[in-house]
């Protein structure tokens, strides 16, 4: 199948900021994946969704948090409300399924010499909206008591991390080939 309009301008760009995702497609449509972790909280994939629409893209994080209890259905819809008031980039929805899920839509006439850029903007602001919107979602889900106490494990774990960085550095270059061509 050949690789939707879209898709190649996103693959471009991302080339070009040096970023790490990978391809997938389906009979009816393609998408990127870019893989990445939310600060204080679960890694993630930010999928852009082609359809083959010249440049209409979603973007979306399926399932954030999976299985929400119906005792935290209506908090999570509070904060999801309070999310989509204070981020205007993303949307937090919650699905029939009790998943939380999270959106961007970009027009279909979003011009060629701008979607790829574009793209990667989102995915910055993604990154840092998820890490600002986090704790209130853990307050919501875990309760203070609990989303505090996870905090200080992860924080905990990040500092371990950090302290191991160069090591960890090292590794993960002697495990990837130079030239490699994954995406």
């Amino acid at each position: 199948m050949e690789t939707f309009h879209a898709i190649q301008l996103l693959d471009e760009a991302f080339r070009a900021h040096h970023l790490n995702y990978m391809f997938n497609e389906s009979g009816e449509y393609q998408e990127i994946r870019v893989p990445f972790g939310i600060k204080n909280g679960p890694s993630v994939e930010l999928r852009y969704i082609s359809f083959n629409r010249h440049n209409d893209l979603t973007v979306m994080i399926s399932n954030l948090v999976n299985d929400i209890p119906d005792s935290s259905r209506a908090g999570v819809l509070e904060t999801c409300n309070e999310l989509n008031r204070k981020f205007r980039f993303l949307k937090f929805s919650l699905d029939e399924k009790s998943n939380l899920d999270v959106q961007h839509d970009f027009p279909e006439s979003t011009g060629d010499e701008c979607l790829g850029e574009m793209a990667f903007e989102i995915f910055l602001r993604t990154i840092r909206i998820l890490g600002e919107a986090w704790p209130a979602l853990g307050k919501t889900l875990y309760g203070p008591e609990e989303a505090k106490e996870n905090d200080g494990k992860q924080k905990d774990l990040m500092k371990i991390l950090d302290e191991n960085q160069d090591g960890i550095n090292i590794r993960i270059s002697k495990m990837e080939p130079s030239g490699s061509s994954d995406k």
